[in-house]
């Protein structure tokens, strides 16, 4: 009863999509693949998202190049996180 007349979305251009895929999804696929862990369902919600939208948001999204990771190792990762 708690989500009783909450209504679902009724375009597919909503932020679920267009912040969360660039801001949340490609970060860790981009992360993932540097330390080579591999992330298939997350690669394919951006591949679907993109397309559905026509947004690279590999492009548009944050990478390991653009939050300056590029080349770390997972304990210098943690390390910068935990400040």
């Amino acid at each position: 009863m708690a989500y009783k007349g909450v209504k679902a979305p009724t375009a597919i251009n909503i932020r679920y999509l267009t912040e969360d895929i660039p801001m949340s999804l490609v970060p860790i696929a981009s992360i993932g693949e540097q330390l080579r862990v591999p992330t298939p369902n997350i690669n394919s919600i951006i591949k679907i998202g993109s397309t559905m939208l026509k947004t690279d948001f590999w492009k548009l999204g944050r990478t390991v190049e653009k939050l300056g990771v590029s080349g770390l190792s997972s304990d210098e990762i943690i390390k910068l996180a935990n400040g």
